[in-house]
């Protein structure tokens, strides 16, 4: 098996932006192509306005997040939101720089319900300098099966989350709901402190998804995910020398949903953490800056991964494994990257006796044309 990724940008004065990723793959019996990203981004005053497919990562987790992630394709979407953060009226100087983001994205036809829509919502806000805090919901709706949606019916489903709680008198406003708040905290020359860095960032996020019955903003138990991270900087006052630490959970009911049976999903992939339903994911990744232009990274990782699929009684897939990659900048404009990843799995894809290791070898060259 063998592919190739090609990317291109556009830039029309300082409002318009044209961006193309097309992919290729192939082997010895097919060979196919695929717009992998794309999109059109308009700029005016301090509001971006984007159509086309586009990854979302919502959250401050490197291997995963509780509402968005890259784990599953780029979505088809229009999405509109602040360029750069803002003050609010009146409230600014207490909240700080805020940015706010909305948007709606039209899912695959084969699935529960066949073009099924998911729109997100976030806000941001950093208090203080050190501080940054965000909410964030998502919600799938509708379908092209009846019942469905009438237009004007499209605010209540996106602002009222229980509105799907009655699936037998309120059928059309079917909805799977998920929340998620997040936390960045930053501090300075903590080594004064005895702590082995100079720098460090906390960070954590806490989700949910809709409960039914007028519960939605309670979070249940049975409902509830969390990701907390620890991230070392300057680790043993050596300059270009970090640490990251991050562990995530979900819950039984995390990502699944009894009307949208395939759960919060798209073809293959859970579109927020890759651990999926009732999952646990440990990360562990040190980078060292051994040069100015070369950074080498190592990584370990063990993950359980459970199925957002309604109802699944099959097994867990389990992952232990490491890698180390390398990233290198030459001739100014060109970087080089390349990382090999070993895991040994057990119920691969989620099917028991599916055993084995797992290799991935992954190569980039970038040029950058600025």
């Amino acid at each position: 098996n063998g592919g190739a990724t090609f990317e291109s940008r556009a830039q029309i004065g300082d409002f318009l932006t044209l961006y193309v990723q097309p992919e290729f793959q192939g082997n010895e019996e097919f060979a196919a192509g695929r717009l992998a990203s794309g999109y059109a981004k308009l700029t005016l005053y301090n509001v971006e306005l984007l159509v086309g497919r586009d990854s979302l990562w919502w959250g401050p987790g490197l291997h995963g997040s509780l509402i968005f992630s890259n784990n599953a394709p780029p979505l088809d979407q229009i999405r509109i939101g602040a360029a750069e953060p803002f003050l609010l009226p009146w409230i600014g100087e207490w909240v700080g720089p805020t940015k706010l983001l909305l948007f709606l994205a039209q899912l695959e036809e084969r699935r529960d319900h066949n073009r099924a829509k998911l729109a997100g919502m976030r806000g941001t806000i950093a208090p203080f300098s050190f501080l940054e805090l965000g909410i964030s919901r998502a919600v799938q709706f509708d379908g092209d099966d009846r019942p469905r949606l009438a237009a004007k019916d499209y605010p209540e489903a996106l602002f009222r989350p229980d509105a799907g709680d009655d699936p037998i008198g309120e059928a059309r406003f079917r909805s799977n709901n998920v929340f998620a708040i997040d936390a960045d905290l930053r501090l300075r020359n903590v080594d004064r402190y005895f702590l082995p860095a100079k720098d460090l960032r906390l960070y954590g996020e806490f989700g949910w998804d809709d409960t039914c019955c007028e519960s939605n903003f309670i979070p249940l138990r049975e409902a509830i995910s969390g990701l907390i991270g620890l991230h070392l900087l300057g680790v043993f006052g050596q300059e270009g020398l970090e640490a990251r630490f991050e562990y995530a959970e979900t819950s039984g009911l995390s990502f699944a949903h009894s009307q949208f049976r395939s759960g919060y999903w798209t073809p293959g992939e859970v579109i927020s953490h890759f651990i999926g339903t009732e999952g646990q994911d440990y990360f562990a990744r040190v980078t060292n800056r051994l040069t100015p232009n070369l950074m080498l990274g190592l990584e370990l990782n063990r993950a359980v991964i459970g199925s957002t699929v309604s109802g699944f009684v099959g097994p867990k897939e389990r992952r232990v494994g490491g890698g180390i990659d390398l990233s290198w900048r030459f001739f100014e404009r060109y970087s080089l990257f390349g990382a090999y990843r070993l895991a040994d799995v057990t119920n691969r894809n989620l099917r028991s006796g599916d055993d084995g290791l797992d290799h991935l070898l992954r190569i980039e060259l970038t040029r950058s044309f600025r």
